[in-house]
């Protein structure tokens, strides 16, 4: 990563997209010394709970889509950072007891 924004291309602003092999402090500190943004894939223990607990927003334009927004700080990262998370309805399965079911989609 390093190496890449050393000779960054002519615009500056850049947005990285990662999977959660990338969801490390440093990394996220690195990109935002350097102004840009990024959308990393979560995975971590507890993400459901988490999840859980927040207030979530239908979205008016996308049935069955709702959305969060959250701060939450690891033990190794220097700072809290925003989080957003969306969530869809889905249809489970026919013969299912559960009529529907949210998924959560990252965070």
């Amino acid at each position: 990563m390093k190496q890449l924004l050393a000779q960054p291309p002519d615009y500056h602003h850049i947005v990285f997209r990662a999977d959660s092999g990338f969801f490390v402090g440093t990394l996220m500190d690195l990109l935002d010394a350097g102004g840009h943004g990024y959308l990393i894939k979560v995975k971590r223990r507890g993400l459901a709970h988490l999840l859980g607990q927040q207030h979530w927003t239908p979205n008016r334009r996308r049935p069955g889509c709702e959305q969060s927004q959250l701060q939450d700080r690891a033990n190794d990262w220097r700072q809290a950072r925003s989080f957003a998370a969306v969530r869809w309805r889905k249809e489970s399965a026919p013969g299912s007891s559960a009529r529907r079911a949210l998924s959560h989609r990252g965070l």
